[in-house]
């Protein structure tokens, strides 16, 4: 098996990198970099939070690039982990990416692009990136973004040289595609390939995965698409006829994986891996919502609706109220609770960093809040809070729903990371049955996740 560096340029991201590459006995962390942490001596695949989708695209650069020389050594695959929305530095960590030494022996990296998503609407087609069919620029996407959207994936990543995958080719056959992905290669050029459906994503990966000194650029998609070609058995590796432990024995031959991620979610509730510890009265479970747009307001009215306590704040400055984290530690006691924020002047990039620092303090001085589980939404937010705990290192355990990843810390302490973006109206409802369902002291016995 080809040795695998992933990194991507926040929390969420990376948790939903490690997540989809839980494969076979190989050992995945979320490594939050900061110059000093590494990743623990029984990791295998580490998956790399750089912390550098707000920063200016200089120091993004500068960051990636120094995490690479930190921990790629001679690793065959490099997954650079992008947004599916083409937000932050691509342009920038990419140049990054490729200018690193390709390993032993001459040669450059080659970088093939593929950032669909298809679990969320978000396709690929022509090179423009699509949500519902409808052109990212022609979408409210990018509302709160410095900029204008990008019209095109290309243009996202411009100065870099890159070269259009259509459709046609992508679906022409592996030996076709494969074919098309070398000559980019050897003409220094990065391909770009369409994607509207998983199984584009595992025709891009199976034809990619032979060219030396790979660089895969994508979303979560194409990781998860990683993750399956790195589960299959080698060739000459006998099968036991056994079904996958990660998926249940349906009887749906040929089905798809977003029908196989549907299944594998439906029931996340029931159980949780055996080594997660369980908060209880004395820890209680804290969701934190590091924004304030309107669907994440919905997603907090259904866990208001549950019995979950609510507790707005109004930042920046929430630190002077120094009864606060006292009353929401009385919250915590009598069950779950939820903060959010309402900040003056409305949520905008320039002010997210600060916002997130002013949230995770108060989060901080909560009295025992080392003890608690948390669900934080939001990137920049998740980051801010676990540094402010102390937490540099996560072991991803499973996705309750696309990009919503449970994750243990080396306590055993529940943490779930998901985009502020991502899910339904019902998105934090079924993290909370996932995390709190019935009888959940119950003896924990599945052993897959967490080998």
């Amino acid at each position: 098996m080809r040795a695998v560096l992933a990194v991507a340029d926040d929390l969420s991201g990376a948790a939903e990198v490690a997540c989809h590459l839980i494969v076979r006995a190989l050992r995945t962390e979320i490594v939050l970099d900061d110059g000093v942490v590494v990743p623990s001596a029984t990791c295998d695949l580490p998956v790399i939070d750089t912390d550098s989708r707000q920063l200016p695209p200089s120091a993004a650069a500068t960051r990636v690039g120094s995490a690479l020389g930190r921990f790629a050594r001679d690793s065959s695959i490099i997954l650079k982990k992008v947004d599916s929305l083409l937000r932050g530095n691509l342009a920038a960590e990419l140049t990054a990416v490729l200018r690193r030494p390709a390993g032993n022996g001459p040669g450059v990296r080659v970088a093939v692009i593929a950032t669909a998503l298809p679990a969320l609407g978000r396709t690929v087609v022509g090179g423009v990136a699509r949500v519902g069919g409808v052109p990212l620029r022609e979408t409210a996407a990018w509302r709160l973004e410095r900029a204008a959207a990008p019209e095109s994936v290309a243009g996202a990543v411009r100065p870099l040289p890159t070269r259009l995958i259509g459709l046609d080719v992508v679906r022409a056959g592996q030996e076709e595609l494969a074919r098309r992905l070398a000559r980019a290669a050897a003409d220094g050029v990065s391909p770009i390939c369409d994607a509207e459906t998983d199984d584009d994503l595992d025709r891009v990966v199976a034809a990619a995965i032979g060219l030396p000194r790979l660089t895969l650029v994508g979303s979560g998609g194409l990781a998860a698409a990683l993750g399956r070609h790195l589960a299959r058995p080698p060739a000459d590796e006998p099968t036991t006829g056994e079904p996958d432990m990660d998926e249940p024995d349906t009887g749906e031959p040929g089905a798809d994986q977003a029908s196989r991620t549907a299944r594998r979610t439906e029931h996340e509730g029931a159980v949780a891996p055996r080594g997660v510890r369980r908060g209880g009265a004395a820890g209680g479970l804290l969701v934190v919502v590091g924004t304030a747009d309107p669907g994440a307001r919905a997603q907090v009215g259904r866990l208001v609706a549950m019995g979950v306590t609510h507790l707005p704040l109004s930042l920046g400055g929430p630190a002077t109220d120094a009864g606060l984290p006292g009353r929401i530690r009385a919250a915590l006691d009598r069950g779950p609770a939820v903060l959010t924020i309402d900040p003056d002047g409305g949520l905008v990039p320039e002010r997210a960093r600060t916002l997130a620092g002013e949230l995770a303090d108060v989060v901080r001085d909560i009295p025992s809040i080392s003890a608690c589980d948390l669900v934080l939404t939001g990137g920049e937010t998740a980051r801010r809070v676990l540094q402010a705990l102390g937490v540099n290192s996560l072991r991803p355990v499973r996705e309750i729903h696309p990009g919503a990843v449970h994750s243990v810390t080396g306590d055993g302490r529940s943490v779930v990371t998901r985009p502020g973006s991502f899910g339904g109206q019902d998105s934090l409802t079924r993290i909370m049955r996932a995390l709190r369902p019935p009888g959940h002291a119950r003896t924990i016995t599945n052993e897959r996740r967490i080998p």
